[in-house]
């Protein structure tokens, strides 16, 4: 499970002529012009947001801001592409900005700011502010209850970032260490989620729901798999199947992974394709504990609402990729 990576890095370019930068940047190389808001959402740990300014002296502002770049590589490429094209003397001045980092937390993450805001000097602010607030030394540590695996909307997430006063590299090494300790202090009793998911397909097509299964929780990032094994399912009194366990430790409670699997469980016409049973702490967790905010009664109406809902957290081609999987 990925919980922690960098973010976007910032270049601020102050030159003479910001239209033929801009040209420079988005024609001659492959950047992307954006709004301030468009290419921070964009960003990802392998992408630079280079911000375009006329010469002033002292730093800059939002309002300073005449171009925004949306740039697919790191800001080594952004920098020496200019002196590569014969650019130079169009330049004032580059600068970086600071660094970016983004934590993975089970919740809101108001622990998780605690207990950093007490080892670091650490200022909550908006994201906005620390990009031109901080400098290259300084790095924002935004925190999401998403997985890392796509970009976050950094500029929608519910608590302010932090702009901590430490070099990027030096404090990605250090939560790298430490990370899983902090997102420890926020989940209910300090204690992660180990859950049982069996399989049980009266078909025996277990290897297809099985691939569904794993796909899904890998393309969601819900947690680490610490085991799995045939085993028996007691679904009636002195009567047991087959069923094959899959053992997961997440960050997610059993009710959030009961409804992804509910909605694993149908296809989109509402028909079951499968049962994905719930344990966790050898007790079943029953799927009259989901609520829905239709009025959905039927099993099959209810699944079909679960399906659509997971559906929706996918990209096009995971989706793809699951219905190609159904149609075997």
């Amino acid at each position: 499970m990925l919980f922690i990576r960098y973010g976007s890095r910032f270049l601020f370019v102050k030159t003479k002529d910001v239209e033929r930068m801009k040209d420079f940047y988005t024609r001659t190389l492959d950047g992307i012009p954006l709004s301030f808001e468009e290419a921070i959402n964009k960003g990802t740990e392998h992408c630079s947001t280079i911000l375009l300014a006329k010469p002033k002296e002292g730093p800059l502002s939002i309002e300073d801001i005449s171009s925004t770049i949306f740039f697919p590589h790191g800001t080594s490429v952004a920098h020496s592409e200019i002196f590569n094209q014969g650019l130079a003397h169009l330049i004032d001045s580059t600068q970086l900005g600071p660094g970016s980092i983004i934590m993975r937390s089970p919740k809101k993450g108001k622990n998780i700011i605690s207990a950093i805001t007490e080892n670091y000097d650490a200022e909550e602010m908006d994201f906005v502010d620390a990009v031109f607030t901080g400098n290259r030394e300084n790095t924002i540590l935004s925190i999401t209850n998403e997985s890392l695996h796509k970009p976050i909307k950094l500029t929608a997430t519910t608590i302010r970032p932090l702009l901590i006063r430490e070099n990027v590299t030096v404090l990605y090494d250090q939560l790298r260490k430490d990370g899983l300790l902090y997102i420890t202090k926020e989940l209910d009793d300090n204690q992660w989620c180990e859950l049982k998911i069996n399989i049980y397909d009266a078909h025996g097509d277990y290897q297809t729901h099985y691939k569904r299964l794993i796909y899904i929780l890998s393309q969601l990032d819900l947690g680490m798999i610490i085991g799995e094994n045939w085993t028996r399912d007691h679904a009636l009194s002195l009567f047991s199947v087959l069923a094959y366990q899959v053992r997961l430790l997440t960050l997610y409670s059993p009710i959030e992974i009961k409804a992804i699997l509910k909605g694993l469980e149908y296809d989109d016409e509402g028909n079951r394709l499968v049962d994905f049973d719930l344990y966790y702490k050898n007790k079943k967790v029953s799927a009259g504990q989901l609520k829905t905010d239709t009025d959905a009664r039927l099993k099959e109406e209810k699944g079909l609402y679960f399906r659509e809902k997971l559906m929706e957290q996918l990209p096009e081609k995971a989706v793809e990729y699951i219905r190609r999987l159904e149609e075997k």
